[in-house]
């Protein structure tokens, strides 16, 4: 069944000037993107319904098609299944990958102060490390999370690079506190799925249409060196 774009340009151009405050010209912008790609109406089902949380889940994965876009890779939406099924199909001359995008929700506006530190003369130290940890970790492992909806995949091939996309509301949760949890979830992962290839996670935030940063981080986990890695991780670090 073919779907009615001009309602859901209608649909979503409500969606977000009500919630975002998005002008109609922006909004048309994100979904021209998207429209044409393989399995695109699987987005927006049932998009009239979809409450703020909803919509902001839908937004990170706007955000993520039209980086690997701008790219200049092929993007394929993969169709829902009851089955483990991670979003997104990455492809170009070099590199085949599937991509599983999650969205870590607002919580906090601002970097939350660390509680019971006694008061120096030193600068305030301010953010919860153990609280980031904790949200990326169950982002990325555990029943439904992005390592078992690509491991447990029945489509993967095992060339593919898997690719975690996180994107982040929460302005408690930044750069240096991602960088400094991945060392144990990599080894968690390793010790879980010692055969779970090499792959990126990319870590995402900014205002809408401002200020938006993907910073990607290579994943050794089996510590077999993978150039094309790099390569990919140089591509999307050229993206603003």
């Amino acid at each position: 069944m073919t779907p009615d774009w001009s309602m859901i340009f209608r649909e979503f151009t409500k969606k977000y000037e009500e919630y975002y405050g998005i002008q109609e010209n922006a909004s048309l912008q994100i979904l021209n993107k998207v429209k044409d790609l393989k399995g695109s109406n699987s987005l927006f089902k049932n998009l009239s319904s979809k409450d703020k949380g909803q919509t902001d889940d839908l937004l990170a994965e706007l955000r993520y098609i039209s980086l690997f876009l701008d790219c200049g890779w092929h993007v394929e939406i993969i169709q829902p299944s009851d089955k483990p099924t991670p979003d997104l199909k990455v492809t170009s001359d070099e590199f085949s990958s599937i991509v599983e995008i999650k969205h870590i929700r607002l919580r906090n506006s601002r970097p939350s102060p660390i509680k019971n530190i006694e008061q120096s003369d030193f600068l305030e130290l301010y953010g919860d490390f153990p609280r980031a940890e904790k949200i990326v970790r169950n982002k990325m492992l555990g029943k439904k999370q992005a390592i078992e909806q690509i491991y447990q995949f029945s489509d993967r091939n095992p060339e593919d690079i898997p690719i975690i996309a996180l994107w982040s509301s929460d302005g408690g949760i930044e750069e240096i506190e991602v960088e400094s949890s991945l060392k144990r979830i990599v080894d968690e992962i390793r010790e879980q799925k010692p055969d779970f290839p090499n792959g990126i996670l990319i870590f995402g935030n900014g205002l809408i249409y401002r200020h938006m940063t993907f910073i990607p981080y290579p994943l050794h986990i089996n510590g077999t060196f993978n150039p094309i890695l790099k390569g990919i991780a140089n591509r999307i670090s050229l993206i603003r």
